[in-house]
């Protein structure tokens, strides 16, 4: 079985262009990249622009990609079972999205995972609570988890920062899942003899722990339901997992992301220009999310920090 340092898990929606940038800046006979592409995109574009590469892996087992939805887990469990079907071992396993960026060299990244064996993920317990008020006004996250949510049958990407008619749209929609369709079908069964986190949805975990993962998610139905039906379980689903077990002593609550959740912006924000100062002095190792309007402050990263 050969060996690596870094296995990247990318979640991939649409712009093969932005994919490219990335994967380019990460590149190393170290590491490999193990890509979902959302199963609504043609699959095509972006193998494409891949041919001369030898170490990427396009999965075939694809997810339609439903914001708020198990899909995103399922897409990330399905990127760890191709994996293991592989004779490739890695040290680490980096959760990104294609609108990632790294604001370190690749040299730098490199010798990061070599030095340490911790796991880093952010992560919050979520306490029980009881209160409707708070939940919509999103101060409570506990009806996250214990309330029946569908975002898989009404397929709506919804947000608490849409603006106008969307926002609308979307208050009447929670106000409904919660206030009648809970009401009106059995209480979700949680189990109480394990504490429940959220957080960032984007990771770097080691082998052991990934591993550890995978075996829960194919013996845990019962968990994998409550989960099925909650709101953005990709934000809870492994931080649970990772803290109930043994391997909780080795998180750190740092998923070495770059990320502003200023009010005053999209949520999270759309990189450009003027944060180019902020991630320049951070000291963690990617930020997101880069999009059209990211494209001098990448020209910059790139001439500046990854020269």
């Amino acid at each position: 079985m050969k060996n690596k340092l870094i296995a990247y898990l990318i979640q991939a929606h649409n712009n093969e262009n932005y994919l490219f940038k990335l994967i380019n800046s990460l590149n190393n006979k170290e590491v490999s990249f193990f890509i979902h592409i959302d199963e609504k995109a043609n699959i095509n574009n972006f193998k494409n622009l891949f041919k001369n590469f030898d170490n990427i892996f396009f999965i075939k087992n694809r997810v339609n990609i439903v914001w708020k939805w198990f899909s995103q887990v399922k897409a990330t469990i399905n990127l760890i079972d191709f994996w293991l079907k592989q004779k490739i071992k890695f040290k680490y396993f980096i959760l990104l999205s294609w609108v990632d960026f790294p604001i370190k060299p690749n040299k730098s990244i490199l010798n990061f995972f070599k030095s340490t064996n911790e796991n880093f993920l952010e992560f919050k317990e979520i306490k029980k609570s009881n209160n409707y008020l708070d939940y919509f006004k999103n101060k409570q996250l506990w009806f996250k988890i214990s309330k029946w949510h569908f975002y898989d049958d009404f397929k709506k990407n919804f947000s608490w920062k849409s603006w106008g008619f969307k926002n609308l749209l979307y208050r009447i929609f929670i106000l409904f899942n919660i206030l009648i369709i809970n009401s009106f079908i059995k209480k979700k069964k949680i189990d109480n003899n394990i504490k429940y986190y959220f957080w960032s949805s984007w990771w770097c975990l080691n082998y052991e722990t990934i591993k550890h993962i995978y075996q829960f998610y194919k013996n845990n139905d019962e968990i994998n339901n409550i989960f099925k039906y909650s709101d953005a379980p990709d934000e809870m689903y492994f931080q649970t997992i990772i803290l109930n077990s043994k391997y909780k002593k080795n998180c750190v609550n740092n998923n070495l992301r770059y990320i502003d959740w200023s009010k005053n912006r999209e949520w999270p924000a759309i990189l450009d220009i003027n944060d180019f100062e902020n991630i320049n002095k951070s000291d963690v190792l990617f930020a997101r999310k880069f999009w059209k309007n990211s494209k001098l402050l990448i020209k910059k990263i790139e001439k500046v920090i990854l020269k």
